[in-house]
């Protein structure tokens, strides 16, 4: 019978510790899961707001919307050209048009460029024929960016060939380029 007793008293014990365990382990996970829900929300809200602006791109036909931006990449040993840009976009309902200025400046050559973009807002993005002269000769690209709330976000891919225009890869990942706002001139 004292056996009984003391086999009891220490299925109590392991009961108590395996239920304190499992309390743990539970904890754990709820943890866990608000911090994934937390997490994702967070992802939603940013995506919202990506998108919240870009509708507000497109504006009513007749109606222009402005927008300037710069950048300003100072040369490195891995990206060894300093490349200073400036770029206009006028929207006018889905259309967009506007100006690209720029200097590059490296090891091997300085030279400025400037053309006109044309193109349209295609959902959260903005396609662009950038129309140029580089050292005197004429090229035409498309290029891919997207308004993130006052920063507009070039995304640069690989380019290839495709009749007189050079055309993004966009089965690479985009190395992306950052423009801060500025004042229009």
């Amino acid at each position: 019978m004292w056996y009984v007793k003391e086999l009891l008293s220490k299925s109590a014990k392991y009961i108590k510790n395996y239920f304190f365990e499992i309390g743990v382990l539970f904890s754990i996970l709820v943890l866990a899961l608000v911090l994934i829900k937390l997490v994702g929300l967070e992802k939603n809200t940013e995506k919202r707001e990506v998108n919240s602006h870009t509708d507000s791109l497109l504006s009513p036909s007749g109606v222009l919307k402005t927008y300037c931006f710069y950048r300003d990449q100072k040369a490195t040993p891995e990206a060894p050209y300093a490349v200073q840009e400036h770029v206009q976009m006028t929207i006018n309902g889905a259309s967009v048009a506007g100006t690209k200025t720029g200097t590059q400046s490296g090891p091997d050559m300085t030279n400025g460029y400037q053309g006109t973009l044309v193109g349209e807002v295609k959902g959260d993005e903005i396609e662009v024929i950038f129309s140029y002269v580089i050292e005197g000769s004429a090229q035409k690209e498309l290029e891919v960016y997207e308004l993130r709330s006052d920063w507009l976000v070039k995304k640069r891919y690989a380019l290839y060939e495709n009749g007189d225009v050079l055309v993004p890869n966009k089965t690479e990942d985009p190395t992306l380029i950052v423009y801060k706002p500025e004042a229009c001139s």
